[in-house]
């Protein structure tokens, strides 16, 4: 798993950046990367984490997003009839997503921290947006 601050690659179960030190382990209900975020942005908050961290991961993330949108819409012409509305559900699920990088993004413009707060609530609904529609998709087979 890649860490989105330094961009060290470590095993799934490390707790902490050997290179770094930041807290990477997941959070339950949330994948890795969405964990680091969210964690990072809550850190960032109570003053316990630079802003430069997570604007590091920020930058990360919109770099290893980049161009899913595509993709996605070309995949979405080979979904299934009966598994369209699933997969709508799963990109409203990402452009949640970008809507709160874009969000968190704002913050380094006028360190308004609004933009955190709002950043995380919306990181949390596109996560459990996203395993919904995963969880819809398993039901199918």
């Amino acid at each position: 798993m890649l860490c989105l601050n330094c961009g060290e690659e470590r095993p799934a179960t490390t707790v902490r950046c050997p290179v770094c030190q930041i807290d990477i382990s997941p959070m339950p209900g949330h994948n890795s990367h969405v964990s680091q975020l969210i964690r990072v942005s809550e850190s960032v908050l109570d003053g316990d984490e630079g802003v430069e961290v997570l604007e590091s991961m920020v930058s990360q993330l919109f770099q290893l997003f980049d161009g899913l949108e595509e993709k996605q819409n070309e995949l979405k012409k080979h979904v299934p009839r009966e598994c369209s509305d699933m997969f709508e559900q799963y990109q409203e699920a990402t452009l949640l997503l970008f809507d709160a990088l874009d969000e968190l993004d704002i913050y380094f413009e006028d360190s308004d921290s609004f933009h955190i707060t709002e950043g995380i609530k919306m990181l949390k609904k596109a996560e459990k947006l996203h395993y919904d529609s995963l969880a819809n998709f398993d039901d199918i087979n």
